[in-house]
């Protein structure tokens, strides 16, 4: 049975309450009133080939709608910018081919699963103006689509680490069809990289996914710090209620993934960002004479 998603259908990152087998996960969303789940794949990825197996009919059999999988890889570093640039995604040469290969791993995982999206930090995504260094990017990521292309899957990278218009020429750049945007408007706020309804239209031909997470502006210590703290949905500065406006405008049929990585009561925020996200929605479809 194929299960679909509304548009703009409301879930939650499954790291957001630190769970990631099927059981754990439905009782959580049941709680929430809640099926769509952006899924953590580490657990997944930890497995023997049986374990994997079983885990993956379990969530077959599921009622929960996996909108995406996403990888993450260690050693990264998230302390400061610096340490971000040197550490973070498939920039730094040293790690590269590995977690290639575990993005490979992760695509041949959601074939299985029926996800046809993956999600993932690529790290610091240089400039037309570093055209070394950006072009060597481009051709890295080339060729890892290249050899995703018979799973299916689409790699979507998360936005923040630079600005749109960055973004948007790496993407017209790599020019392969299996490529998109997972849009986070907090981390434009986080990261200090532009507006983020600005970088959501610039960016809409690529947005296959999209997390609902907020951040409020703080002034950084210095340049290489934080430009903003992560808050609960509608406190902060991302803009959400416009940005959701847009992404109907648009007609973005994906899901909003609730993603909370702070606080202290994850759950009670998320279940304020469900209401708040219930709310944003009514006012785009009405504004947009859906109603």
């Amino acid at each position: 049975m194929v299960k679909k998603m509304e548009p703009l259908e409301i879930g939650m990152c499954s790291w957001s309450v630190h769970k990631d087998d099927e059981p754990a996960l439905r009782a959580v969303m049941n709680e929430l009133g809640l099926r769509v789940m952006h899924l953590a794949l580490g657990g997944l990825l930890a497995m023997d080939d049986h374990q994997r197996t079983s885990a993956i009919d379990t969530f077959h059999q599921s009622p929960l709608v996996i909108s995406a999988g996403m990888v993450g890889f260690q050693g990264e570093i998230y302390k400061s910018f610096s340490h971000i640039r040197q550490t973070g995604g498939l920039v730094p040469d040293a790690t590269a081919a590995d977690r290639a290969a575990l993005i490979l791993r992760a695509a041949t995982i959601c074939q299985s699963l029926g996800v046809s999206l993956l999600t993932t930090h690529i790290g610091f995504v240089p400039s037309k103006a570093d055209r070394v260094a950006f072009d060597k990017l481009v051709d890295r990521l080339q060729r890892l689509l290249d050899r995703m292309e018979p799973t299916g899957v689409t790699l979507c990278f998360e936005t923040g680490q630079e600005t749109a218009a960055d973004l948007h020429d790496f993407l017209q750049a790599i020019n392969r069809p299996n490529v998109g945007v997972n849009f986070d408007p907090a981390n434009m706020i986080l990261y200090g990289k532009g507006d983020p309804v600005d970088a959501v239209n610039l960016l809409m031909p690529y947005v296959r996914h999209v997390h609902a997470k907020d951040a409020r502006k703080i002034t950084p210590s210095n340049a290489d710090a934080w430009a903003g703290e992560e808050v609960p949905l509608g406190q902060g500065d991302a803009r959400l209620d416009q940005v959701i406006a847009t992404l109907w405008k648009h007609h973005y049929s994906g899901a909003l993934a609730i993603e909370r990585e702070a606080g202290e009561n994850r759950r009670g925020d998320v279940q304020i960002g469900i209401e708040f996200l219930r709310h944003a929605l009514h006012k785009a479809k009405k504004a947009a004479g859906s109603m």
